[in-house]
């Protein structure tokens, strides 16, 4: 199940990622580069998903690198200071110890790396889109040269507020998962200040 997740994770980052490529291909080509897709049949089409499988990948260890500075700002708020290996250690204890609790953190994960890869791939096209039609002027016709951009500006805002939500929800899960973990089944997992 998690294989598959990330599989359509990295098809979904790799999708969203045109919005940032198209204005590098339209810079280049203009809008010859559309032609590309009257020409696709469903012949092409497992060679389309792994160009765009092929994108995600990098796109979502950027957009991971990128948001990494907040994302250890929200696990600080959850789980206090200094206890990055506390959230580890209690994930690994949940993956091991609850089959249904592991699938539900994966769920979420998956909407943490899909809502942060499509916030970083908005803004990107946001700022790429405004370059080309600050490079080129009219490459891109008025009033898509205005629009396009502050549409990809706003979503990504609505994303990356989505991302770190959902982000929040994660940490919080962890944390009140493993407080209703069987005590049984292995030890407590202490912090590095002996805290539980």
């Amino acid at each position: 199940m998690a294989t598959t997740n990330l599989i359509v994770d990295f098809l979904v980052i790799g999708i969203t990622s045109l919005v940032w490529i198209a204005p590098i291909l339209h810079y280049a080509m203009g809008r010859e580069w559309l032609t590309v897709f009257d020409n696709l049949g469903v012949g092409q089409l497992p060679i389309v998903l792994a160009a765009v499988y092929v994108i995600g990948i990098p796109v979502s260890r950027v957009a991971d690198d990128v948001t990494g500075l907040w994302n250890r700002r929200v696990r600080k708020k959850v789980f206090g200071e200094g206890q990055g290996d506390l959230y580890h250690q209690r994930l690994n204890r949940i993956v091991a110890t609850s089959v249904s609790a592991s699938d539900y953190l994966g769920y979420r994960r998956s909407i943490v790396r899909v809502s942060r890869a499509s916030g970083v791939n908005l803004a990107a096209g946001a700022i790429l889109w405004m370059a080309v039609d600050l490079m080129r002027p009219g490459c891109v016709a008025w009033p898509w040269n205005h629009a396009i951009p502050l549409a990809c500006a706003i979503m990504s805002g609505v994303m990356m507020r989505a991302w770190h939500v959902v982000l929040k929800g994660y940490f919080l899960s962890v944390k009140d998962i493993y407080t209703q973990l069987p005590r049984t089944s292995a030890r407590r997992v202490r912090g590095p200040s002996g805290r539980r």
